[in-house]
């Protein structure tokens, strides 16, 4: 029975590409068309005849995506799972399925979520004057809505959340990751999602939403972006009866986020704004009333934010700061003239209009670098060049991560900061035959400060090798980490050569889904776990090694394969390590 209703969707989809392209049954018309809906896109630089395709389907939906075209949804709601493929992973194409928690009542054959990846020049249009009569739905109370990775897109004049059942949703409307220049125009996103809006890694991204409401943890979060605007928006509704939001707007790690001209109101949260490690953050021209506060208005990690014209009058004991001095707190914001704004200066404020900022746009810090031997004396030269095809020589003592001009902000080609928690931890991604060297092991050192960060994490790299340094955490009072020293996730042939790894890294070497990795002449003390934790990879070997002075000399192995230890056999589970 799978058997055929697999055959009658493959057909199914077949059928709409082959319309698609051109191919027509004998006595049916070809169901698109050149068209365009003038009063809603030629507000939005959309002019003239363009080809465009009108579906009126989820099915037709998912066949008509591609780059460069206009798709117009007729009126009616897109309930996703009703696709003849749902649930179908594709290795290639303008789509795939990718399978979520199965909720408690939901079919435990399996939930999946709609992701769009590599999509150029796409726009998705309602094909109406009214955006409550377009719907895009999604069931599965864990799946987003829509995903988009890597992709440049424009969506507009409709509606997007999941469909109304009791409980509480821990899938969000609209997740980004890795986009540019994309747009949300004349839109409404609600819940229950969690968030109506998260973007991770993006750049440029305009949110002209009407509304985001009735969302459970908050409205929209930017992780490692550059320039995200919003504006003219209403936030209402969100969190929930029994617990606010988290944050209604939370930034980290991001270079330029604009809230300009938008009014939120009526929603339960923690927080209104949480900033940590940010630059350029921007609230103008907007009201905050109305809303019930549990903690304060603006948590601010790092650099203050710009705030004018803007209102805030607000229910509940908080008030407009939270300080933390452990976690380096600031208790004031600035005005576009760089004058400081205590709380009371921010409680008499009046909203009035204002217009966007123009932002320099960071690059990280120093341009990038050509590939071959490249030698460095400083973070930020070696975050430059950090690429493939090259060796960076690390001509210096100490390299500690938080001395980065940028520290903690924004991405370059080959690198991202993340925030765990207490602090930025540096991700090397996408590289291949990328060499680490220092001038040895009792001369060089790179150090990370945040006790929740891995000193140096490698994200689907090839080929990576760390060779001839040291490398922990910063100092301080023993077992309280909760980063690892160095991490490798889904990687092929990494190699750690002549490095001391010390803590109080959880563990000094982390293998989470990664192939072929080797360690040669190194020695792992005094992390807060044990030496190793081998997850999910295969062929991890220590060659005249030494594990010391650890929490416990182990290394431990989770569903792992063809791991050795000075040429003993490892098993899944505790490997203690004797001397």
């Amino acid at each position: 029975m799978q058997i055929r209703q697999k055959i009658s969707a493959a057909l199914a989809l077949l059928l709409s590409l082959l319309l698609l392209s051109g191919f027509s049954l004998p006595g049916e018309p070809l169901p698109l068309e050149d068209t365009v809906h003038v009063s809603l896109l030629e507000g939005f630089g959309v002019t003239g005849r363009e080809k465009t395709v009108r579906v009126s389907t989820v099915d037709e939906f998912l066949a008509a995506l591609g780059s460069d075209r206009d798709i117009l949804l007729a009126e009616g709601c897109y309930d996703l799972s009703t696709a003849a493929d749902y649930g179908t992973g594709y290795a290639e194409g303008p789509y795939t399925w990718r399978e979520v928690y199965a909720a408690d009542g939901e079919d435990s054959s399996g939930s999946y979520e709609l992701v769009l990846r590599g999509l150029r020049g796409l726009s998705i249009y309602g094909d109406t004057d009214d955006i409550r009569s377009v719907v895009l739905q999604a069931v599965p109370r864990y799946a987003n809505v829509l995903c988009l990775e890597d992709c440049q897109v424009t969506l507009g004049a409709l509606t997007a959340g999941h469909t109304e059942a009791p409980g509480v949703c821990s899938g969000g409307v609209l997740k980004l990751t890795g986009c540019d220049d994309c747009t949300v125009w004349s839109s409404r996103l609600y819940g229950c999602g969690v968030l109506g809006v998260e973007a991770e890694g993006c750049q440029r991204l305009r949110l002209l939403c009407d509304e985001i409401y009735d969302c459970s943890s908050g409205a929209v979060w930017a992780r490692t972006c550059r320039d995200i605007r919003m504006e003219n928006c209403s936030v209402h509704n969100c969190g929930t009866a029994w617990g606010g939001a988290y944050a209604l707007f939370d930034v980290s790690g991001t270079s330029g986020f604009q809230l300009v001209n938008t009014r939120v109101e009526q929603n339960e949260s923690s927080l209104l704004l949480s900033s940590s490690y940010a630059e350029d953050v921007c609230l103008l021209g907007s009201s905050f009333v109305d809303n019930t506060l549990q903690t304060a208005a603006l948590s601010i990690r790092g650099s203050a934010p710009t705030v004018d014209a803007c209102a805030f009058q607000n229910r509940g004991p908080a008030g407009v700061f939270e300080i933390n001095y452990d976690l380096d707190y600031a208790d004031y914001a600035l005005s576009p003239d760089g004058t400081e704004l205590s709380g009371a200066a921010l409680l008499a404020m009046e909203r009035a209009p204002r217009e966007a900022m123009e932002l320099a746009e960071t690059d990280g810090g120093m341009p990038t670098v050509e590939g071959g031997e490249i030698h460095v004396t400083t973070v930020d030269e070696f975050l430059a060049a950090i690429g493939s095809d090259r060796t960076i020589y690390l001509d210096g003592e100490l390299f500690d991560l938080s001395t980065a001009s940028h520290y903690g902000v924004g991405f370059g080609p080959n690198y991202r900061w993340v925030d765990p928690y207490d602090g930025p931890s540096l991700v090397i991604t996408n590289v291949s035959n990328l060499r680490i060297v220092g001038q040895g092991r009792d001369r060089t050192t790179i150090q990370a400060v945040p006790r929740y960060a891995d000193v140096l994490c490698f994200e689907r790299c090839d080929n990576v090798t760390v060779e001839a340094l040291t490398a922990g955490h910063m100092k301080a009072e023993p077992g309280s980490c909760s980063g690892d020293v160095l991490a490798f996730e889904r990687c092929f042939g990494f190699r750690v050569v002549d490095c001391g790894l010390f803590g109080c890294g959880v563990y000094g070497i982390r293998s989470d889904e990664s192939l072929t990795g080797e360690v040669l002449r190194s020695e792992i003390y005094e992390c807060s776990g044990g030496g190793a934790y081998i997850l999910d990879s295969y062929g991890v070997s220590f060659t005249d090694c030494t594990v010391r002075d650890c929490a416990e000399d182990t290394l431990y192995l989770y569903n792992s394969g063809d791991c050795r230890y000075n040429g003993t056999a490892l098993q899944n589970g505790i490997n203690r390590i004797a001397g």
